[in-house]
Parts: C-alpha cells; structure tokens; sequence
C-alpha cells in the first residue's frame, strides 16, 4: 500500500526533482488504508520510533525522496529524527 507511492517519488527524484522543490505531496488512497497508514496524520508524519516507521507512509515517501530508498537502512531512530525528513514529512497527506 506505500510501495506506489515511495515509487512515484523515486521517478520524480531522478527526473531531478528536488525536497526544496517540494510544497506538498497529496496522496489519494483507499478508506481501508487511512486507519492503517495514515491516522493520525500529525503522527504518521512524526514517528514516534524507528519500528513503526515502516508502517508510516509519510514518513516512507520522505524518507525516499531524500535518501533515495527507504529499506532498513532509512529505519533508524538517526533517520527518524532527521530534521530534512520530518520537514518533508509534513507537508504529505
């Protein structure tokens, strides 16, 4: 249910897209993935830990935009803190 969206990302990054280029991201998802991936917003733009991170997809699109991948390497309570990563974050919803 994140895949598509972290992909869309890397195609705009390689296309030379940018974060600062950014103003916002607008996800149009399904009902049944809101309650799972997406509420609150406020927290799945935040994660609380490195764990949960990968079931946030905000953070994930973030992530992969700015670092180019979002596997293990981009779930560390490091990453999570990233000030360039949260800023991204939120402004996806």
């Amino acid at each position: 249910m994140t895949q598509p969206f972290i992909d869309c990302v890397l195609m705009l990054r390689a296309q030379g897209v940018v974060t600062e280029d950014v103003a916002s991201i607008s996800c149009d998802v399904v009902e049944r993935t809101v309650h799972r991936l997406w509420a609150p917003l406020a927290l799945k733009q935040k994660p609380p830990t490195a764990y949960g991170a990968k079931f946030i997809t905000p953070y994930c699109i973030a992530v992969a935009m700015i670092d180019g991948d979002a596997g293990l390497e981009q779930l560390t309570e490091a990453q999570i803190a990233d000030p360039r990563i949260r800023a991204l974050a939120g402004k996806i919803g």
